[in-house]
């Protein structure tokens, strides 16, 4: 069997992850917060695991690199802005909605394709499908590999590696969620 792993992990809970009801103006700053924000001080993994053997990378998105310290005791060894959430876009709607429901409609326009002033969802997956590139390089270098990303991202990182033929091991999409993936050793 191939030492070859991958391991996603999802960020921790972010502090400003407030589901308040906000305005089209209201939520574009709820976005900016929530990906400018600490993590919330309660927010711990469910269960610790050891990762001092794999090569540690995150998103360039403050809740990820913190979330990388926070779980391994230092930060990572690579930033990397290609690992960043995929966009949450922010159409300029006329409705009053609470904040997770502001994501969840302007994800759904944006996967329907709706443009505006942000990353489109195929520049997203364009994106995310370069970032599984780097993660494959970094494999065959370092053989052991985790990155501390986003839930939207770790979906399509998971769902590339698939195509490529790792195997998934384990899969939790919550905050502090592992997906763990491993190369077949007929791959290499």
């Amino acid at each position: 069997m191939s030492d070859r792993e991958i391991v996603l992990v999802r960020h921790g809970r972010p502090a400003s992850e407030n589901n308040d009801r906000l305005s089209s103006s209201g939520f574009a700053r709820w976005v900016k917060n929530y990906n400018r924000c600490d993590l919330h001080p309660d927010s711990q993994p469910r269960c610790q695991r050891d990762f001092s053997q794999h090569y540690t990378i995150s998103s360039a998105l403050h809740r990820a690199r913190l979330s990388a310290q926070r779980y391994t005791g230092q930060p990572a060894t690579e930033s990397n802005a290609a690992f960043n959430e995929m966009d949450i876009p922010r159409y300029r709607l006329p409705f009053t909605l609470n904040a997770w429901t502001w994501v969840y409609l302007n994800r759904a326009m944006w996967i329907a394709g709706r443009r505006g002033p942000f990353e489109s969802f195929s520049q997203a997956r364009r994106r995310v499908e370069q970032a599984c590139e780097l993660l494959v390089e970094r494999a065959e270098t370092h053989h052991k590999v985790v990155l501390f990303a986003h839930a939207m991202t770790n979906r399509f990182l998971s769902r590339y590696l698939t195509r490529r033929g790792w195997q998934v091991i384990e899969k939790d999409h919550r905050y502090w969620g592992v997906i763990i993936l491993r190369e077949p050793a007929s791959r290499q």
